[in-house]
Formats: structure tokens, C-alpha cells, sequence
């Protein structure tokens, strides 16, 4: 669900651009007619909500299977903390890697000996990260919105195969439990 939000997040901006109902580039902070700057993307409210909701429940699905995967295993297996499964995706530079680490890592302790996909979905996060070009030029800002709303669709298919691998080797695990 939440790998569907975000594709769904990533698919507005470029409609939004080829109809009219999104602004590009305008200035941090400043409220437009339709959109306003979130750091350096002008986005739209909806777009701002997405985010939002997507980043907390991602990140509480996250904690969670951290702290199962820590119960399911009397090995030290994570490279990071807890809090990394929060503050990972959102601290710069940091954020090119550690989030990879922490599931990865709760893949590995929850089962997984040889996760699966994990290299192709974290290269195709990177890739919309570089994607995400808010630009002047409306024909640029629709171009680089395609392309990251292309690379979200395989990403996020791999994530929604990770989220159900991790969450379906716990539940068996607290089944046994």
C-alpha cells in the first residue's frame, strides 16, 4: 500500500505538469496558485500528503519489523540503530546508503539469507532520487517526472516483494513462537 501510494505521489507530478494543476519552480516557501516549494521540488498539497503519510508508515513498518527481526535472531546482525530506520532516509548523504543497510539487515535476521532484489530496488530509489528535477522549463520538469515515475513502478513492485517477504517470515516466525 504504501509502495502504491508513492508510484501513485510520483505519477501526479508529471500529469499535474502536462495539465496545469502543477507549479514548477516557484519560490521556497511561497504559497502559488496550486502548489508550493517543499525544499527544492515544487510540489503540490496532495503531493506534501503523500509524502507525508508515506514516509510515517513506511518508517513504522520499518521499526517494527526491526524489532521482530531482533527478537527472531540472537545474532547482532544490523549494521544500525533503530533510529536509522527513521532519520536514514532523511539525513543527507547518509541517506545514499543507510536506509539500504537497515533493510537489508532486517531481511537477513528475519530469514532471508540471499535477499532478493534488494541491490535492483535500492539502485532504482537512488536513480528517481536523481530523477526528481524540478525545473523552469515544463518540458524538462515533464521529462524528468516520467522517468521517475518509470523507475518507481519496478522499485516500488520490488518493495512491495520486500515488504511481503519480511512480514510473511516474521509471521511464521511468531506463529512458531
Amino acid at each position: 500500500m504504501v509502495a502504491v501510494a508513492y508510484t501513485l505521489m510520483l505519477a501526479v507530478r508529471p500529469l499535474g505538469l502536462l495539465f496545469g494543476t502543477t507549479q514548477s519552480a516557484v519560490n521556497f516557501g511561497v504559497q502559488s496558485q496550486v502548489g508550493f516549494r517543499l525544499g527544492f521540488f515544487a510540489t503540490s498539497p496532495l503531493e506534501v500528503l503523500i509524502i507525508v503519510t508515506t514516509y510515517v508508515v513506511s518508517c513504522l513498518w520499518l521499526h517494527r519489523s526491526r524489532v521482530v527481526a531482533e527478537a527472531m535472531t540472537a545474532e547482532d546482525v544490523h549494521d544500525r540503530g533503530r533510529i536509522w530506520a527513521w532519520l536514514g532516509w532523511v539525513v543527507p548523504v547518509v541517506a545514499l546508503w543507510f536506509p539500504y543497510q537497515v533493510v537489508r539487515d532486517v531481511r537477513v535476521a528475519s530469514g532471508a539469507f540471499r535477499p532478493a532484489g534488494l541491490g535492483v530496488w535500492w539502485a532504482c530509489w537512488l536513480c528517481m532520487g536523481v530523477t526528481f528535477y524540478d525545473s523552469t522549463d515544463p518540458q524538462i520538469a515533464i521529462t524528468s517526472g516520467t522517468l521517475t515515475a518509470a523507475l518507481a513502478v519496478p522499485g516500488c513492485a520490488l518493495w512491495i516483494g520486500i515488504i511481503r517477504g519480511i512480514s510473511t517470515e516474521q509471521r511464521a516466525w511468531a506463529a512458531t513462537a
